[in-house]
């Protein structure tokens, strides 16, 4: 499960860095009587923040902000398009580095940055954007997960959460906290894979603001490779006229899939001398 904001930060974090399963869902959590059930608390996220007409509702959102490297005194503006399915464009402007945008139109995750170039995403790199680019994952959780598993309550400062073990279909398993009060998911521990490897990373989930019936974040923090991250949305609008093209596939990127396709067929024609 990923909110708005942290679908978005999980694309970014990406960029930055350079159903064979059978499903479990409320029986996971036999051992602990006292606790709900994964599914439970996973479900009771839903109707906190809006409850799944809500969700229901939207086909699509853009978001501005922007994107600030604490550490650096980096910051530059951001703009992310989403759409149902799984369609995702993420622009940004990082300064002394350049603007970098990825996205995928629910095939083929690429992006575009001045330190690569223009590249077609392989292997569990790809598979975690096309994963995570699912639109309204929150509410088909069941469609990500193939378990999670409430292993036991956590106290952090004045706040209690249910910690929860979250096995993606197809990818490692991720560390969702839920406040214990209020419902909310306010923290997150994961690893993405990386064109430099593995990487875990922290988020943690804040300033949750009502956009419509929708309660959503408006702020996230990350902790990856020694650096902070933060990103503030400024503005979030939901079921906006988007443009016909908005994920279509850049031209560079075409022409990347077209070389890759026409490698093995020129293999071919000199193995057989044509």
């Amino acid at each position: 499960m990923m909110t708005w904001s942290m679908k978005r930060m999980a694309v970014v974090l990406v960029a930055m860095a350079g159903m064979g399963v059978s499903q479990s869902f409320a029986g996971d959590d036999k051992g602990a009587k006292s606790l709900p059930s994964g599914a439970e608390v996973m479900d009771r996220f839903i109707e906190v923040t809006g409850g799944k007409s809500a969700y229901e509702a939207v086909h699509n959102h853009a978001v501005k902000g922007s994107m600030e490297l604490v550490e650096m005194s980096i910051k530059g503006p951001m703009a992310t398009y989403a759409s149902a399915p799984n369609l995702i464009y993420v622009k940004m402007e990082i300064g002394g580095m350049g603007e970098i945008v990825r996205g995928t139109d629910g095939k083929v995750a690429w992006e575009k940055n001045p330190m690569a170039g223009s590249r077609v995403m392989q292997g569990e790199e790809a598979e975690f954007v096309l994963r995570e680019s699912l639109f309204n994952s929150e509410l088909y959780w069941r469609k990500v997960y193939s378990s999670v598993e409430n292993v036991g309550e956590e106290k952090d400062g004045d706040n209690s959460y249910y910690k929860i073990k979250a096995t993606p279909i197809g990818g490692p398993a991720k560390t969702l906290y839920f406040n214990v009060v209020t419902g909310l998911l306010e923290k997150m521990k994961f690893v993405i894979t990386t064109q430099g490897g593995d990487m875990p990373i922290e988020v943690l989930v804040e300033d949750y603001r009502k956009v419509g019936d929708i309660l959503i974040s408006h702020k996230t923090t990350q902790k990856v490779g020694g650096q902070t991250m933060r990103m503030t949305m400024d503005s979030i609008e939901t079921n906006v006229k988007l443009a016909p093209d908005q994920f279509a596939l850049p031209e560079d990127i075409k022409a990347l899939l077209a070389k890759k396709e026409e490698a093995p067929k020129n293999k071919d024609e000199e193995q057989t001398g044509e």
